[in-house]
């Protein structure tokens, strides 16, 4: 079994690529078929026919999360975990928690809503879904790294964004 600080780097630096990979694809989809004129800073972007690897970073995506389900029933059933440090009452515990929801919660339209572009109509409500839930994965990142840093789970934020397995403990 993989030891649980290597799962939790590995599942962070996964997400932070998927995510990274399906913005690029996603936005290439969009300037190709929504745009007249493609604007200029466009050709960075990646080039080609996308929809298959974006998809495919969907599905990656997928899985990635069926993964986290593992890791969290693993912790919760004591193998390569500890004990919290915090009691489950504080208020930083409780926004930590939330933080990680409103994550959730934006991973879960993006996913259901692109399945939704997918296998549906090409409705334009549900483009703008997609496309504002997308736009906010990055603004999560940002800010759920941000909370980690700047509360006391800094030495363990450290050691994920450093991949520092050695210093994450044994939680």
């Amino acid at each position: 079994m993989i030891p649980h600080a290597t799962r939790v780097i590995l599942l962070h630096w996964s997400a932070l690529v998927l995510i990274l990979a399906n913005l690029l694809t996603g936005l290439r989809i969009y300037v190709s078929n929504r745009l007249e004129s493609p604007p200029a800073w466009a050709t960075w972007l990646p080039q080609g026919d996308l929809y298959a690897w974006h998809l495919t970073f969907a599905l990656l995506w997928a899985v990635l999360v069926l993964l986290y389900l593992r890791h969290r029933f693993l912790v919760r059933r004591g193998f390569g975990g500890s004990p919290r440090s915090s009691k489950p009452g504080e208020t930083a515990n409780r926004l930590r928690r939330s933080l990680i929801y409103v994550g959730w919660g934006l991973l879960s339209v993006n996913l259901m809503s692109g399945l939704g572009l997918y296998l549906g109509p090409d409705l334009y409500a549900l483009a703008v879904v997609h496309r504002y839930a997308a736009w906010n994965l990055p603004a999560y990142i940002f800010l759920h790294a941000g909370y980690e840093m700047s509360s006391a789970n800094w030495p363990k934020a450290k050691a994920i964004l450093l991949c520092r397995i050695d210093r994450l403990g044994s939680r």
